[in-house]
């Protein structure tokens, strides 16, 4: 299956002949073969072959004739995941357009939505906005929220899982992101009622005992509170659901990663008000 002299080029080490002979069962064990081996060299350090890695999973899935009866598209998305994060470190080199990240995006989120699964679709569509705001495209960012994110996202079923999978509350956050990207646009009633919304419907919902998803989502709402004249009620808020959670659950000796902004914050929010 390899590479050999009567063969042209092929992907990830596979001659080209592979893609045109395979059936969809080889197929998905190629392309899981290509994202452990991403992972794997990921988990090295080795950034730039488990970029090169993941990349093949994808040009495999574009390459194979069986690759239109592949029935579980959850396996290529470990590979979004991990291109995304390769990304955000900088290990890999877009140009000023970064055509790259949008179309790996654009892909993902296609993916995402012939699986169906709600967690990977939130995540994407977040991706996506996120992208948007980072290049200062904020209407883009809001309306994706608003048209993908915001109605698909349900706190009580999707919050744990968004957790386990990826850390954190991706569909929660969006939200809270939304109420920062109104901001710049210049809604503060729009931007301050998400924040309300947050607080009030949202964060009561949420798994207390995760402190650092719940400091990630409150984040952005306390700067919009606090600009929008309710830099108090965000310190309350603040303290409720960060700082009281954080003693209550762990206790004053347990670190963690977000631990040494909490007295900043609260010190902030109180000299604004």
């Amino acid at each position: 299956l390899r590479e050999d002299k009567d063969n042209a080029t092929g992907i990830g080490g596979f001659s080209n002949r592979v893609f045109e002979e395979v059936d969809v069962g080889d197929l998905e064990y190629i392309v899981r073969l290509q994202v452990a081996l991403g992972k794997a060299l990921g988990m090295a350090q080795r950034m730039t072959e488990s970029v090169t890695a993941y990349q093949d999973a994808l040009r495999i899935t574009q390459a194979a004739k069986a690759s239109k009866d592949l029935k579980d598209r959850s396996i290529l998305f470990p590979v979004f995941d991990g291109l995304s994060q390769a990304l955000k470190r900088g290990h890999i080199v877009q140009d000023e357009e970064c055509r790259y990240e949008k179309a790996m995006l654009r892909r993902y989120v296609h993916e995402a939505k012939l699986h169906g699964d709600p967690i990977n679709c939130i995540h994407a569509m977040t991706l996506q906005a996120d992208m948007f705001a980072r290049f200062g495209d904020y209407e883009s960012a809001v309306e994706c929220h608003k048209k993908e994110v915001e109605p698909l996202y349900d706190v009580e079923a999707h919050s744990l899982d968004l957790c386990d999978e990826h850390g954190s509350d991706l569909g929660a956050q969006s939200f809270s992101n939304c109420a920062m990207w109104n901001l710049q646009l210049g809604k503060e009633d729009e931007a301050l009622g998400t924040c309300w919304f947050v607080v009030e419907e949202l964060m009561p919902k949420i798994e207390k005992r995760n402190v650092h998803a719940t400091f990630l989502i409150l984040y952005p709402v306390m700067w919009v509170m606090k600009e929008c004249g309710f830099a108090l009620e965000a310190r309350d808020f603040f303290d409720e659901y960060v700082c009281e959670a954080y003693t209550e659950f762990f206790g004053e000796g347990r670190p963690t990663f977000f631990l040494p902004l909490y007295d900043p914050v609260m010190m902030l929010l109180d000299l604004a008000g």
